[in-house]
């Protein structure tokens, strides 16, 4: 028997083979540099991940990037410093391609991988030395690119075809080039010289639109400075809003398709100057989309000269994919008992992180459910302390229809603590971005085989009573009858619904030709 599957040239649909979240511990040793002051107790250590590079072959994907540490320490001089380090990281992700080899078609893949911070901590080893520990989680989502062309021997004779066509969802991803953006604070006036001890920037896209091949977008960064006096005094917080805008290429986009982006901000500089403060900053925007595309595929196929022996394939096809993204207030009042903070404290600065665990879908609502994750910097009598504070967090994102899966990542934008005789509040600002979409099983012919002629008697008529499960296509298949003959020998018309039940409702029997 003579076997043929799909060429490998045409269009390509994508076909979900994971989604996957993993662990993976990060850990180095860290010398500060020469003009870092020695540590003398440890306070905190925070991280940026910068968004990854990615190969993803047969199998497996592999995604590699920077983490940014920001390592918060009391000196020497009982001085509150900030020390920038980096470190490489790099994640293998397996992922099965067995029912894709099975079936024998498919042609690369692609995807993305969102990854973040989840646990970071810090030993001192010596005056100028450390090691720190980062759990990175990744969350990644990886497409098989199916090819469409029709390659199931087009020359041979008497080939009867179910050629059907779906509405379907491919997934779109970009990332800009490092952008740089600069601005200046006038400093507060003091006797004596004001440092900057460490500077945190997050971003907000509050516009992103759509063009032929890019994106568009938007946004603010807000910065925090952490500042103080030389010689003492107790550390304060300052704040800048910066306006930025950029256009990031993306293959495939379309205008008017569904974008979502995320900034990450890098390569911080800040001076202080002549009673300015200098500032230059790096952001990535990273851009995810979603467009409609048209596909057609063939799901069956016979001859009427030959036996055929057909093999198929199960595959999920998304629809009505969206991206969504926005921002939402998140407070919360806690007792300083529960918390362990010590009545008298001040609290000098707060960050935080936010993690998607959990969807729900609602209509037309998808609901994400967290947590939020605070540091804070307390300050009694002079000496410093650090305090992490969980809080659940939940968000609904408007959608335009039913979905049954979905993916988002989220960033704390800002925070404020206010503290009273027994109580600690928090309040933050918290950006949200993610994509929505719903699976859809399809099946597809994935290989023919075509064998010996068929012998038929001449001028034999069979008459057919067709069961609740029949079709048209089913029935012609069956008798190895050309769709067309068979429908116009009983007066049917042959649509695009041949091989559903509908096509033969009210027939009582089919004659066959």
């Amino acid at each position: 028997m003579e076997r043929y599957n799909t060429s490998l040239t045409g269009g390509y649909a994508q076909i979900p083979v994971a989604d996957k979240t993993v662990s993976t511990d990060l850990s180095g040793d860290f010398t500060l540099p020469d003009y870092q002051p020695e540590i003398k107790r440890l306070l905190r250590v925070t991280a940026s991940v910068l968004p990854p590079s990615r190969y993803i072959g047969d199998g497996e994907a592999e995604f590699t990037g920077i983490v940014d540490y920001y390592v918060l320490y009391m000196g020497s001089d009982n001085g509150v410093y900030c020390a920038p380090l980096s470190a490489d990281y790099k994640i293998n992700l397996p992922f099965d391609t067995s029912e894709l080899g099975e079936s024998g078609y498919f042609g690369g893949f692609s995807g993305n991988a969102t990854v973040s911070a989840d646990m970071i901590s810090g030993r001192v080893t010596a005056p100028r030395k450390l090691s720190i520990k980062c759990r990175l989680k990744t969350r990644a989502e990886i497409f098989a690119e199916m090819p469409l062309e029709d390659g199931f021997h087009a020359d041979e004779e008497g080939i009867q075809r179910l050629n059907c066509s779906a509405t379907v969802t491919r997934r779109l991803w970009g990332a800009g080039e490092m952008l740089r953006v600069s601005d200046e604070m006038i400093c507060e006036s003091g006797e004596s010289e004001l440092r900057v001890i460490s500077a945190e920037g997050k971003t907000l896209i509050s516009e992103i639109n759509a063009l032929g091949g890019a994106v568009s977008c938007r946004g603010e960064l807000y910065l925090k400075l952490l500042l103080c006096r030389d010689g003492g005094g107790t550390p304060y917080t300052a704040t800048r809003k910066i306006q930025f805008s950029q256009t990031i290429p993306v293959e495939g986009m379309t205008p008017g398709a569904s974008a979502s982006a995320r900034g990450t901000v890098s390569e911080m500089g800040i001076v202080v100057e002549d009673g300015r403060i200098g500032i230059d900053a790096g952001i990535i925007v990273e851009v995810e989309g979603c467009r409609e595309e048209n596909i057609s595929y063939v799901k069956d196929i016979y001859s009427t000269e030959r036996d055929t022996e057909n093999k198929y394939k199960r595959v999920t096809l998304l629809s009505g994919g969206e991206e969504f993204s926005g921002n939402f207030t998140l407070s919360d009042s806690l007792s300083l008992d529960d918390v362990n903070i010590a009545r008298g404290s001040r609290a000098v600065d707060i960050c935080g992180a936010v993690y998607p665990e959990e969807y729900a879908f609602d209509a037309d609502k998808c609901l994400i459910l967290g947590k939020a994750r605070f540091s804070l910097l307390l300050e009694k009598d002079g000496e410093y302390s650090v305090t992490d504070i969980e809080l659940p967090c939940a968000y609904r994102a408007a959608t335009s229809g039913e979905f049954d899966r979905a993916i988002a990542d989220g960033e704390i934008i800002s925070a404020r603590a206010r503290m009273d005789d027994d109580r600690i509040g928090i309040d933050a600002e918290v950006g949200i971005r993610g994509s929505a979409a719903k699976g859809e099983n399809t099946t597809m012919l994935a290989e023919v085989g075509f064998g010996e002629k068929i012998g038929r008697e001449r001028g034999k008529i069979v008459i057919c009573y067709p069961s609740d499960d029949d079709s048209l296509w089913s029935v012609a298949k069956r008798y190895g009858a050309p769709l067309e003959s068979l429908a116009s020998l009983n007066s049917l018309q042959v649509t695009d619904g041949a091989d559903s039940a509908k096509s033969l409702e009210g027939v009582k029997y089919l004659v066959v030709g």
